[in-house]
């Protein structure tokens, strides 16, 4: 097994009193829990049973976390690794968090 790095970019909007530092560390929480949901899901998987199962990350799931998140009223323009759609991990691989930054 490895990791794939995904650094993300996304545009925040926030609650009136609240910025990017404020939410930084519930941003890394949120995206840490669903990076090892995906990662625990992979596991049930069973990789070697099946060697050509993938991790599929996906904006809609880090977006809604987000959402979900204290400070923050909206989010758009998400990408991951510079790319604005789901990032498809090699077979053996499952998600690290990289950067996160409001851009």
């Amino acid at each position: 097994m490895s990791e794939t790095t995904i650094d993300i970019e996304t545009s925040l909007t926030y609650q009136a009193g609240w910025g990017w530092e404020a939410v930084k560390p519930y941003v890394e929480a949120a995206v840490d829990q669903y990076f090892l949901e995906l990662s625990e899901g992979w596991d049930k998987v069973g990789w070697e049973q099946n060697p050509n199962a993938t991790l599929i990350v996906r904006i809609s799931q880090i977006e809604t976390r987000l959402l979900n998140t204290a400070g923050i009223i909206d989010v758009q323009d998400t990408t991951l690794n510079g790319f604005a759609h789901n990032l498809t991990l090699d077979p053996d691989s499952i998600p690290k968090r990289g950067n996160v930054s409001d851009v």
